[in-house]
């Protein structure tokens, strides 16, 4: 249920402050000695991408540099297409907590595409983040902070420009909603717990974007932000779900007036996962039935990796023409009027 399944919803139980910091198609592409131009415009005829043989993705050789390749060449001089989706990247993902986070395969994916990333969390939860970081690919730190705090997030900007000069993008896989928020007491919840869930989930993303803004005006980039399709109402999720509305309409406007500056801002609404934080929530198993009646591709709530690489689709340069979009990656769920069994 929205990026509080994938975030670890239990964050509140950790720390304190409430805040959660949740084939290959053919093997028909050019390597270098292989670009005769008559095989290339064949064999580009027939497919756009595939996998390399140690399984990233592959961009095909020769092509023209309208995917990206002109932001490449801007910041590096090369006037070539990166060999896998994230090559040289720099990456900031929140929201990792342990190896079932949606936020963990993120990182991996991203990771094996080419990128390199740092991690963040807060308070009790970032030791358990940092041991969940040992199994990445590449071991990485994990920074401090909460993204309700504005000071943090200035001081973890200016240690990625210390690093890295830059920012290429971030992800936002942050939420929290007080335990009176959910459950069915919507008519109940008073505004102090709505305003938590409302700042933490939503307003947040405004927050990191402002304060990443000064390392990825100058050369573009890409936000994302875990969600859960807020078009319809829950049961149980309440104030969440009005929350996860609040993070979908920030990513709009965000994507309204950072696209000046070449930035990119999307969602991704994934179908529930079950992570520490969904398994905590009362009906998850009722809403994870449901979800395999009525997705046509089915859904494996105990895989992440569709969203994770669906979200390092749109922190590549593969996505340079999209900005405002939800992308649903349920099985397609959302699409259907009625389940598919009885």
């Amino acid at each position: 249920m929205g990026s509080e399944l994938e975030t670890e919803n239990q964050i509140h139980l950790l720390s304190a402050g409430g805040q959660h910091d949740d084939e290959r198609l053919m093997d028909g592409f050019f390597t270098p000695d292989q670009e005769d131009s008559g095989a290339r415009h064949s064999r580009l005829n027939l497919v756009a991408l595939g996998n390399s043989s140690d399984g990233s993705l592959r961009m095909p050789a020769g092509t023209a540099s309208g995917i990206g390749g002109a932001r490449t060449s801007r910041r590096n001089g090369r006037n070539r297409l990166p060999r896998m989706l994230l090559e040289g990247k720099k990456l900031l993902i929140t929201g990792v907590l342990t190896p079932q986070s949606i936020a963990f395969e993120v990182a991996r994916i991203a990771q094996q595409e080419g990128a390199e990333i740092a991690l963040t969390n807060f308070g009790k939860a970032r030791a358990l983040a940092q041991r969940t970081a040992r199994r990445l690919p590449h071991p990485v730190d994990v920074l401090e902070m909460n993204a309700n705090d504005p000071s943090q997030i200035k001081a973890v900007a200016h240690e990625l420009e210390k690093r890295w000069g830059h920012l290429d993008g971030f992800l936002h896989a942050i939420a929290y909603a007080p335990p009176d928020s959910l459950g069915g007491a919507f008519m109940e919840t008073p505004w102090d717990s709505v305003a938590v869930a409302i700042q933490t989930s939503a307003y947040s993303l405004k927050g990191l974007a402002e304060g990443m803004l000064p390392l990825m005006k100058e050369a573009g980039g890409s936000i994302v932000s875990l969600d859960f399709d807020a078009s319809v109402a829950w049961p149980i999720y309440d104030w969440m779900g009005v929350s996860k509305a609040g993070l979908e309409a920030v990513s709009r406007y965000l994507a309204r007036y950072l696209g000046e500056h070449d930035i990119r801002v999307n969602c991704v609404a994934a179908g529930p996962i079950r992570t520490m934080a969904g398994k905590s929530i009362p009906g998850f198993n009722d809403l994870a039935q449901a979800w395999s009646k009525r997705a046509p591709l089915g859904w494996n709530t105990g895989n992440a990796e569709p969203v994770g690489r669906a979200a390092c689709y749109l922190l590549s340069d593969w996505s340079r023409g999209v900005t405002g979009e939800i992308l649903h990656v349920d099985g397609g769920y959302h699409a259907m009027g009625a389940n598919l069994h009885s």
